[in-house]
């Protein structure tokens, strides 16, 4: 348990220098796989049937390659989504040694000291410049978007979001808790994730504590009625980029156009997305090679991995957290709550293929098959 607490603290922890030298950061990641490797000794099999769906979008992978190298010619860096389904399987592997709870403080501790460092990053930007070279990709600094010690300011948010429902598993106090990450996700600007953190405690609020629910949304129903003007004016003066990019997307929704810097870009990676499905083999097994996307690259996973691997591929991806969540929210466990804002969040940012994160979310899957253990192991028990 002490190595497997080590290998989480080195994916987080680990400097990756990605603003001087990428091939390092790259270099960086592939050590912190190897370490989740080398901690798995054997592999349950009761995990096999999670491992179908990541053999599928494997092959799904494998078969749009090889079309694609009739039109063009295939690269190594081509190749590398080929790791994602062997990353997705470490996670898995080495969370069904372990029981969840062992290791959620641990992740809740890291997501509280990576909400303070981003806070002090943001108050104190040159002051703590050296954490953004160590861990951030170079545009946060010249944006003053802080990520913690995450690569982006998406992974910073989506580390508060899986900090705030391993909390909520355990603990009654919902309101400052939630109140913490939620600050913590204005302070990162992510859009998508604070649209994904809200739906996430919207959920947790409907499905466990209803009376509440009913009372805030009435209450937040009543003041955007009364006060929308002094709310959307002090929205557009401490978080502008934030409430500007809202107001854009409402916009692209409806005009299907934008010129926005961030909204823009997205809105046209949908549209060009649908004209390719055309296509029927592109609609199945999709365009692989992102290198040939006219626009370099998508800024989005849910339309990015649609782009690359077709329908078939979107389906491969996502059915273990689909699996995931359904065992879960059978067991009323609120890590359910997890995957409705994992997607949603990919719909407009890179979220579930993020770098840190992927790892950690399937070692969270993985926990499950470890609790059917202990659970076989107790009723086997109960029969003597």
């Amino acid at each position: 348990m002490k190595k497997i607490r080590i290998v989480i603290l080195f994916n987080f922890f680990r400097p990756t220098f990605y603003t001087f030298s990428p091939a390092f950061a790259r270099v960086s990641d592939f050590a912190s796989y190897l370490l989740f490797v080398s901690s798995i000794r054997k592999i349950p099999k009761s995990i096999l049937p999670m491992f179908m769906p990541l053999v599928a979008y494997l092959v799904v992978q494998i078969i749009s390659i090889i079309y694609a190298a009739n039109t063009y010619s295939i690269i190594i860096k081509d190749l590398i989504p080929l790791a994602v389904p062997f990353i997705m399987f470490i996670g898995l592997a080495l969370g069904s040694k372990i029981n969840l709870s062992s290791v959620s403080s641990l992740l809740i501790s890291i997501a509280i000291v990576n909400v303070c460092l981003g806070f002090f990053m943001l108050l104190y930007p040159e002051q703590f410049k050296f954490l953004y070279t160590l861990f951030n990709v170079p545009n946060l600094f010249q944006h003053g978007r802080p990520g913690g010690i995450m690569y982006t300011h998406t992974e910073y948010g989506m580390m508060s979001l899986i900090g705030f429902i391993l909390v909520m598993r355990n603990n009654n106090y919902f309101w400052p808790v939630f109140c913490f990450f939620l600050f913590s996700l204005v302070v990162s600007m992510s859009k998508a994730i604070i649209i994904s953190y809200l739906i996430s405690g919207g959920l947790y609020l409907i499905c466990y504590r209803r009376s509440q629910f009913i009372i805030i949304s009435i209450l937040f129903a009543s003041a955007i009625f009364v006060f929308s003007s002094l709310i959307s004016q002090l929205l557009l003066e401490y978080v502008p980029y934030v409430w500007r990019g809202f107001l854009a997307t409402f916009d692209a929704i409806q005009s299907g156009q934008s010129n926005d810097g961030s909204v823009g870009p997205r809105l046209n990676d949908y549209l060009v997305l649908i004209s390719s499905w055309d296509d029927p083999f592109v609609f199945f097994l999709g365009n692989s090679p992102l290198r040939y996307y006219e626009f370099s690259y998508i800024e989005s996973t849910f339309p990015n991995v649609f782009f690359r691997f077709g329908v078939l591929g979107i389906i491969s991806y996502y059915t273990p957290m689909l699996i995931a969540t359904f065992i879960w929210l059978k067991r009323n466990d609120p890590l359910w709550i997890l995957f409705p804002a994992l997607f949603v969040g990919d719909l407009f940012a890179n979220v579930t293929e993020s770098v840190k994160i992927m790892p950690i979310l399937f070692l969270l899957i993985g926990t499950i098959f470890y609790a059917d253990k202990q659970n076989r192991k107790l009723k086997r028990l109960g029969d003597e």
